[in-house]
């Protein structure tokens, strides 16, 4: 029996996945359908010579006329799934489009409402950090200036409003090592007079390094680092003194 094949479908805009699912389905059948033709085929021609063989002309045209037919139903398949084929390609192809405009679309959205966000949401909150920070630093001023005129024997205000950030050493420790000369035999540290000589060698050892009065890294103040820049170009909020590093 002959395969009923699809109609061409007329050239429209592709509807989501179910015309997709449904070129697939047409697509399968015809797979199908070629296989099938395909083997009654293959079964056919090798038991053609049978039939030749019994010497019956009618059956040896029928079987001969069957063979031709499911000859055709393989061509008929063919060429259906040719055209499904480019068929589901097209339609696979303008889902995949729409699926990308679907998403420009949202991001579109999404930027637009960003920008809103940062027009008013933004400058709104950035205004009442900067307004915060200048009040902690205006009250830091009182304190720097009394630091200037302290009573005698006073320790100086502390001004951090923060936990103490500042660190000795970038590493975290203060150990170091260190190349030092011993005498070979007794294992004595060698007098610093002493540089060189066949019987002094140098040792890596680990030492204690001196921990400085001042800090390696500062103690970095909250309101002298954060910056808050304008949404318009060159327009600051809140400057910051320090941004990694000194602004003009």
């Amino acid at each position: 029996m002959l395969m009923k094949v699809p109609k061409r479908p007329k050239d429209k805009a592709a509807t989501a996945g179910n015309d997709v699912e449904d070129l697939r389905r047409e697509l399968a059948a015809a797979d199908a359908e070629r296989a099938d033709a395909v083997r009654i085929r293959h079964d056919l021609e090798e038991q053609r010579s049978e039939v030749v063989d019994v010497g019956d002309l009618e059956a040896l045209e029928e079987h001969d006329r069957a063979i031709e037919n499911a000859r055709r139903r393989i061509d008929v398949a063919d060429s259906a799934h040719a055209r499904l084929t480019l068929a589901l390609q097209a339609v696979e192809a303008e889902a995949e489009q729409a699926r990308r405009r679907a998403l420009r679309a949202q991001a579109e959205k999404a930027m637009a409402e960003a920008a809103t966000l940062m027009r008013t949401d933004y400058v709104r909150h950035a205004k009442a950090v900067a307004a915060t920070l200048r009040q902690v630093a205006a009250l830091r001023a009182i304190a720097l200036a009394a630091n200037e005129t302290l009573p005698d024997g006073d320790e100086p205000v502390a001004t951090n409003v923060e936990p103490l950030n500042a660190r000795h050493w970038a590493s975290g420790s203060d150990e170091t090592t260190e190349l030092r000369l011993f005498h070979r035999v007794t294992g004595e540290l060698a007098h610093p007079s002493i540089v060189s000589g066949p019987d002094y060698e140098h040792r890596l050892v680990t030492a204690r390094r001196p921990v400085p009065f001042y800090p390696e890294v500062p103690h970095r103040a909250v309101a002298d680092f954060v910056n808050l820049p304008g949404v318009d170009p060159d327009e600051y909020i809140y400057a910051a003194s320090h941004w990694t590093q000194p602004r003009a």
